[in-house]
């Protein structure tokens, strides 16, 4: 098929240092767009996002595309609304919605930590 792919750990995951927030994560992942951009030359690049991805490269996509510099193409694999609707619905959560500190420790904890990926959003723009 003669294609590359090229993967990141966000920042604070996997091997990678640092604190996981959302401007980070797409600071980082807009800079390997760049990267690949410039090894691919007049190739297409396209951006792929799964599950989290999704969220992270519908912002990257919205903000190169801001820039005038949008990719071939955006592919997304099970993707979500926004952080808040994919932590409550998520089958992970099912034991822990009805508790009364789940809004304060867990919605809230991932929105102080400014992570929102407001895909319902970004998508739109």
């Amino acid at each position: 098929m003669d294609f590359h792919v090229l993967c990141l750990d966000y920042r604070g995951f996997g091997d990678s240092s640092g604190y996981p927030n959302e401007t980070g994560i797409i600071t980082d992942s807009v800079f390997l767009f760049n990267y690949t951009k410039n090894l691919a030359g007049e190739n297409d690049v396209f951006i792929w996002g799964h599950s989290m991805g999704s969220g992270v490269s519908i912002a990257v996509t919205m903000e190169l595309s801001m820039k005038h510099m949008p990719p071939a193409g955006l592919i997304l694999e099970a993707p979500f609304n926004n952080a808040i609707d994919l932590i409550t619905q998520s089958s992970e959560s099912v034991a822990w919605r009805w508790t009364p500190w789940f809004n304060i420790f867990i919605k809230q904890s991932v929105s102080n930590a400014g992570i929102h990926f407001n895909s319902d959003i970004n998508i739109k723009l």
